[in-house]
């Protein structure tokens, strides 16, 4: 194929190829084959050779140079293509391709703060020139924050990598932005857009902050809140510009002085919303941090015997096995323990529901280990357990329990993880007696979080509460917004846990006035609202098209109160309603029943879902199934309902010899419910059924079961 020679040259000169690089043209399109085919050594090997021919001053060695730091970054050698680069712009500087791949290799090679200035001035210098570029260099900044939890950084990378994302790779950035929107371990606040304050000033403030705003668009954060730091020491009452340089400092990683700078702003703002929106995010920030220093650490013994070891923790009335499905890891545990702050005889042979109090509280968990076959590895028990007193606590317990079968190693307070202090009890593991049936497990669980609610959280000191539980700062009027913002706090974490949490009722009871919602009209845009602003608004006054989009905002950030009111709202509205896949509307609304602990209710959207009709191309067998199948998942977790045992007797009479592959399901729906399986052996056998079936075994030729290709298909157990 021949060479159009009056393209860019790829060296990154900016000339044409004809007037740059076109006597080693045949060579470089031999290399890019090479390179296309995978062969990457082969392709090391000709650059290398070919680099011989030229002399390092022209645009041909510059173009060696990179292609070979591609290669390198392919076989995930950065360090060898950063030191490539690096000696290349030291006679060819007006390179900026060559800079932006430098800046690339050294952000994989030494991470994101030593390389920070190399890659601002990548994004200064290329966002133009290179903008795909400059996307995969975001893509990489994202990929670092991820995995410190830095969530503002990761998300606000991510979006400039879709701004800059070449035309065929924007789905695929878009879709890994929604990812992190979608996720629900990320504090709801963090998730989302954050936009830039409005401000407003004098001609040179604001030619001050329009620089600032500038920086922002390519990347540069860092530079970015220098600029507005620098104009918040001019104006230091201006909340606007403390908001704007706080939420740099957050985007550019540094989540410490970025908390700092949330505080300031939230003391500055007279809006009471925007207040508590900053102070929020200074409090999750203040939070974040806290969990870098790891707190839940691993302390091992050697075993000298597993099976004595095992009937010794079996028979201690503090110790409770728990059983685990470790197929999937590489080495598997013999037994999981719990340890437990008391006695579990009193709840094991007591009767009724206990009250919150009375639940053992885990002090850890023991893993065993057995020896491997070939000798490799020596028993071992590994114990997690948060430093300090819970650990000596829980040593000297399983000693206790063990007498001379556990040995002293030298893997002691191996750190873990860090788990900020104001929610370890709030995520603290209790004993449950097998006695309860499952609804009042779900009964005890709600009750349990209430309780910790209102004897635990509210009254430990809280992040930005001054050293005060929120019990104590909600009596002082200077720390209204404080308190606020830890109640919006405090609805994240709950989110996090998938926990339904009424903050009503949260302000109610701590006294404190709640945001108010905010004034709609028909007219109002609501694309650019903050997350916290859509959760003030009034649902019910929405438009149809309002409603909608309020719709697609809750889907994404998955806030479990907004979601269940505008799906609520939705129902409510024949056109909206119209719109939307009711199947999916309907499944949603009985999963946020559920955990309201409104089992009926939960009921209630299903029988909905039994009056839709069949999708188009699926059978009417198909569909009846699959909704069986979804409401027998439901029934399981509360059996002693009426309808559990008519709608099982269903399955095993009729269903089940039709379709064999069911029996997995039933299985599983057995453990949840706790009861087996009516007319069914251990070994997995019909061995009654209270009427024949109509239809005998299914088989494959039998058309009233066949699966949609439409989307309408039925999933079976192995398949």
């Amino acid at each position: 194929m021949a060479v159009d020679l009056y393209q860019p040259c790829p060296c990154g000169s900016g000339k044409k190829l004809k007037f740059c690089c076109a006597p080693i043209s045949d060579e470089m399109s031999r290399v890019d084959r090479l390179i296309a085919d995978g062969q990457l050594r082969p392709a090391l090997t000709a650059l290398e050779a070919l680099d011989r021919k030229v002399t390092p001053d022209t645009s041909s060695h510059a173009w060696i140079v990179t292609t070979t730091s591609t290669v390198h970054l392919q076989m995930e050698r950065p360090d060898l293509a950063r030191d490539l680069l690096k000696k290349l712009l030291e006679t060819h500087t007006d390179n900026d391709y060559a800079f932006c791949l430098y800046a690339m290799a050294s952000l994989a090679t030494d991470s994101y703060e030593p390389s920070r200035k190399i890659i601002q001035k990548a994004f200064f210098r290329c966002t133009r020139k290179y903008p795909a570029m400059c996307s995969h260099l975001a893509i990489g900044i994202a990929t670092v924050m991820m995995s410190r939890n830095a969530w503002m950084a990761t998300r606000e990378a991510m979006s400039l990598a879709l701004r800059f994302a070449a035309e065929d790779e924007r789905q695929d950035v878009f879709l890994r932005l929604l990812q992190v929107d979608n996720n629900p371990q990320i504090p709801w606040p963090l998730r989302g857009a954050h936009h830039l304050p409005e401000f407003t000033g004098s001609e040179e403030h604001e030619k001050e902050f329009k620089k600032g705003q500038k920086f922002v668009q390519i990347g540069c954060f860092e530079a970015a809140a220098d600029t507005f730091a620098a104009l918040s020491r001019q104006l230091p009452d201006a909340p606007a510009v403390a908001h704007a340089a706080a939420l740099c400092r957050a985007w550019d990683g540094n989540e410490a002085e970025a908390a700092a700078g949330f505080h300031q702003a939230a003391r500055l703002y007279t809006d009471r919303s925007k207040a508590v929106e900053c102070e929020t995010l200074a409090q999750l920030l203040q939070i974040s941090a806290s969990s870098d220093e790891p707190n839940l650490v691993r302390h091992e013994f050697s075993v000298s015997s597993v099976s004595r070891l095992l009937t010794a923790f079996d028979q201690h009335d503090r110790l409770n096995r728990e059983e685990r499905d470790f197929s999937r890891l590489p080495v598997a545990p013999v037994a999981v323990y719990q340890i437990y702050d008391r006695s579990l005889k009193d709840l094991v042979l007591g009767e009724g529901l206990p009250a919150p109090d009375q639940l053992p509280s885990s002090l850890g968990e023991v893993h065993i280990f057995d020896a491997a076959p070939d000798g490799s590895a020596q028993a071992l028990a590994g114990l997690v357990a948060y430093a300090g007193n819970e650990m000596e606590t829980a040593i000297a317990l399983l000693k206790e329990a063990a007498g001379d079968l556990l040995g002293d190693t030298s893997e002691t307070n191996q750190p873990i993880a860090g788990v900020p202090e104001q929610w370890i009890e709030l995520q603290r593991q209790h004993y449950f007696p097998s006695r309860l049936t499952p609804s009042q497990i779900r009964e005890l669980e709600d009750q349990l979080f209430n309780w910790k609610l209102n004897e635990k959280w509210a009254k430990t000191p809280a992040a930005g509460l001054a050293g005060k539980s929120p019990e104590e700062a909600a009596k002082d009027p200077a720390m209204n917004i404080a308190v606020t913002a830890a109640i919006f706090v405090l609805d994240s974490f709950a989110a996090q846990v998938r926990k339904l949490l009424d903050i009503r009722k949260i302000f109610q009871q701590l006294q404190v006035e709640p945001l108010p919602l905010l004034e709609v009209t028909p007219e109002t845009p609501l694309a650019n609202l903050s997350v916290i602003d859509f959760q003030r608004l009034p649902v019910s006054q929405l438009s149809d098209e309002q409603l909608k989009l309020a719709f697609n905002r809750a889907l994404l950030i998955q806030h479990p109160q907004f979601l269940y009111d505008v799906e609520i709202e939705i129902t409510r509205r024949p056109e909206p309603l119209d719109k939307v896949d009711k199947v999916k509307l309907y499944r949603s609304l009985g999963e946020m029943e559920l955990l309201r602990n409104n089992f009926q209710g939960a009921l209630h959207w299903i029988g909905e879902e039994r009056k839709l009709p069949a999708p188009q191309g699926t059978t009417e067998f198909s569909f009846t199934l699959q909704h069986d199948m979804y409401e027998l998942n439901l029934r399981a977790m509360a059996p002693e309902v009426t309808g559990y045992d008519e709608l099982i007797q269903k399955f095993v009479n009729y269903y089940l010899p039709k379709l064999p592959q069911l029996l997995e399901f039933l299985e599983s729906v057995s453990a949840i419910s706790r009861k087996p399986l009516p007319g069914i052996s251990a070994s997995g056998i019909v061995t009654q059924t209270d009427t024949a079936t109509s239809g005998g075994l299914w088989t494959p030729d039998q058309p009233q079961t066949t699966a949609s290709s439409s989307g309408g298909g039925l999933w079976l157990p192995g398949n």
